[in-house]
């Protein structure tokens, strides 16, 4: 159910998750989707060779995924193309614009999975999940619940973003140089004071690690230029495709400074301040004056499984291992 907020519309079920659910804001996230893909090499996942593995037809049982908060669908159809063995569920508290065709084997469900996900436990080979953070209140109890859901040898892909901007040398950006920066800081406190979870994407490589049910942490970071003023090594293939990234970055960022708008005016913000604010954000943003970049994290990870005396699958602790770590 959605209903309208501000002139935009909403999720009827919760205010914790204060992003429009209309088609503006799914065209907002097809274009995040494409950047992201960008970074990740051309791939709807990092580690490919773990990922194909985990998803790899199995004799006597279907191939089953799981995308959580799938948004405008794009990456859950995606994967089902990809994997036309598989059977792959999109989960979110609206679903997608029912014009987007869909294959076959491929659903979308709606749900808040922050009350519980123990219809799932035990069901997926992959679970996916990106930008969560901002609708969930307990991040450690749900990936608890996240990894109770996988089968032995699943694989959980969290891809989140920090709500800020960081310099040129990455240090945090104040308010006071960035208009967007200002935006981004004022949604940031009204988040928090919703009860939201927003600045967790900070903390899950820790809370991956303190997991019992969960092994071979691999961990990505990404920090992503706001338009076309990063030149990465100076090549020409390089600056084609940082030049790429930072542009659909700051195009994303135009619609992610409008879909704002309600949340501002709904925690009491001044709406001549917030209009004047988000001005300010877009014609920062369309005269390329972001000398700064974005950060996202990529965790994945694994389920920790043994064969007990009688043949049936359990969890126990194993060590950690980091295999991956690439800042870019």
């Amino acid at each position: 159910m959605k209903v309208e907020a501000h002139g935009r519309m909403v999720n009827g079920q919760t205010d914790l998750y204060a992003l429009p659910a209309d088609e503006e804001e799914h065209a907002r996230l097809d274009t995040q989707h494409v950047m992201l893909q960008t970074a990740l090499g051309g791939y709807l996942y990092p580690d490919p060779k773990r990922i194909e593995a985990a998803l790899a037809p199995t004799p006597g049982r279907t191939t089953q995924i799981l995308d959580v908060g799938s948004g405008a669908g794009v990456w859950t159809i995606q994967i089902a193309y990809q994997y036309p063995h598989a059977e792959v569920i999109g989960v979110d508290l609206v679903l997608p614009a029912s014009d987007r065709p869909v294959p076959e084997n491929c659903r979308f469900e709606a749900d808040d999975v922050t009350l519980g996900m123990s219809h799932y436990h035990s069901a997926f080979d992959l679970v996916h999940c990106r930008a969560i953070s901002h609708g969930v209140p307990d991040m450690e109890a749900f990936l608890d619940d996240i990894a109770d859901t996988l089968r032995p040898g699943g694989v959980i892909v969290l891809v989140d973003g920090v709500m800020q901007l960081f310099r040129e040398d990455k240090s945090l950006m104040d308010a006071s140089e960035s208009s967007f920066q200002k935006v981004l800081f004022h949604s940031y406190n009204a988040l928090k004071s919703r009860g939201s979870g927003v600045d967790t994407c900070l903390l899950l490589q820790r809370m991956m690690e303190k997991n019992s049910k969960l092994k071979n942490l691999g961990y990505k970071e990404f920090f992503i230029p706001i338009g076309t003023w990063y030149d990465g090594d100076g090549t020409l293939e390089d600056r084609r495709r940082w030049h790429e990234m930072g542009e659909l970055l700051r195009h994303d960022c135009h619609g992610f400074a409008d879909a704002l708008r309600p949340l501002l005016l709904g925690e009491g913000y001044k709406q001549e301040w917030v209009d004047e604010w988000i001005k300010e954000a877009h014609s920062e943003l369309s005269e390329n004056r972001v000398s700064g970049f974005m950060a996202n994290t990529v965790v994945f990870i694994d389920l920790v499984v043994h064969r007990s005396v009688d043949g049936l699958y359990g969890c126990t602790s194993g060590p950690i291992e980091r295999i991956t770590k690439s800042p870019l």
